[in-house]
């Protein structure tokens, strides 16, 4: 009775002890809820706002005449966007430039006709527009004046900058062939050859090293086209106007190292040679062959107009708006540079020759005449 009682009394003592080390009711119903409650996904932290980035400097120059015409194809020189070459503007005389890397710089800008025109200036941020209004210069030749109706222009040179663009000057006669003010108007600027400091006539030459439709490129050549400029004398002299096709070339089964026409205005006379310079025997072989002459009177200080045309082998020179020289080269030339050369002439010392408005315009139909009576 008394094992019982007593195995009764720890048994009774144990299930108290292990009540009294169980969760109270409260902690029960705690565990039971947090079973039931979703656990809270972690706050994310914001990634930084990006700093914008400044908008690009872009600018337009708007080119114009006076009036406000656009001036297409003037050449803008802006160094400070990176590059030294020129940006040509458009049908509607403008310029543009993107991207640039700072808001101040100083724009030039060369037009055919006018006056240089320079302007500085502060930019915005974005898009910015200028306007440059170019004068026109009066002795300027512009371009839509130096061809006729149907003709497009190939070359054109003026002097009014003070240079000859894409002309060779022959070396030892650099004091005697240069750009200066004409004899009659210091305002106009022109191509002179001054007879009294040419040493070497055989040397009097100028030749052209011409690049078709691109000013600063390789030389290039003329086809059908005609010459035209303004000439005057001191006194009557003898000039050469020369259109130059080099080799090698073939004619009549000939091997040439070059071939001309050549215009000689002497004695009172125009008159035109075929010269071909070929090989015989690696021998070079100058031929001339007398073609054609006409009447032509030099006036002195007089500014006289000439237009030496070539097309499909029909050429002419008209003189002062007349025709002097037309005839047809059954072997025509290929494509041609130009040349001037001077002399001999007698009492060489008094003589001086000016060249003005010189261009090239190509030819798609006969030649016809631009003259204009002064």
């Amino acid at each position: 009775m008394k094992s019982k009682q007593l195995t009764f009394t720890v048994l009774l003592l144990l299930t108290i002890i292990l009540g009294a080390c169980g969760p109270s009711p409260e902690e029960i119903a705690a565990m039971t809820a947090a079973a039931w409650t979703p656990t809270p996904k972690p706050t994310s932290t914001p990634p930084p706002t990006p700093t914008a980035t400044p908008l690009p400097y872009d600018l337009t120059v708007k080119v114009t005449d006076e009036a406000g015409n656009p001036i297409a194809g003037a050449l803008a020189f802006f160094p400070m966007s990176g590059s030294d070459e020129p940006v040509a503007a458009d049908a509607s005389g403008q310029a543009v430039w993107s991207n640039l890397g700072g808001p101040a710089g100083t724009v030039t800008v060369l037009a055919q006709g006018y006056f240089s025109g320079e302007q500085s200036f502060n930019l915005n941020r974005g898009p910015n527009e200028i306007v440059l209004k170019l004068e026109r210069d009066p002795f300027g030749l512009l371009p839509s004046d130096a061809c006729g109706a149907g003709e497009s222009l190939l070359y054109v040179e003026d002097y009014q900058d003070g240079e000859a663009q894409n002309w060779l000057y022959h070396g030892s006669n650099n004091a005697s062939i240069y750009v200066g003010p004409a004899a009659d108007d210091a305002a106009n600027s022109v191509w002179t050859i001054d007879a009294t400091k040419i040493t070497d006539y055989n040397d009097a030459w100028l030749g052209s090293n011409y690049a078709q439709n691109n000013m600063g490129g390789a030389p290039g050549l003329f086809g059908d086209s005609v010459w035209r400029m303004k000439f005057m004398v001191s006194r009557p002299t003898a000039p050469q106007f020369s259109w130059n096709s080099f080799g090698p070339l073939t004619f009549g089964g000939m091997e040439l190292i070059r071939a001309t026409y050549n215009f000689n205005l002497a004695g009172g006379q125009a008159q035109v040679y075929l010269n071909r310079t070929l090989f015989d025997n690696a021998d070079q072989i100058a031929s001339d062959k007398f073609v054609k002459s006409g009447r032509f009177k030099q006036l002195e200080m007089t500014w006289h107009y000439a237009e030496l045309s070539v097309f499909q082998g029909n050429v002419q020179m008209w003189l002062d708006g007349k025709p002097v020289i037309d005839f047809t080269d059954p072997e025509p030339l290929p494509e041609k540079t130009l040349g001037i050369w001077i002399g001999p002439f007698t009492d060489k010392s008094l003589t001086v020759m000016y060249f003005d408005d010189i261009r090239v315009c190509g030819l798609s139909a006969p030649f016809a005449s631009t003259y204009v009576a002064p």
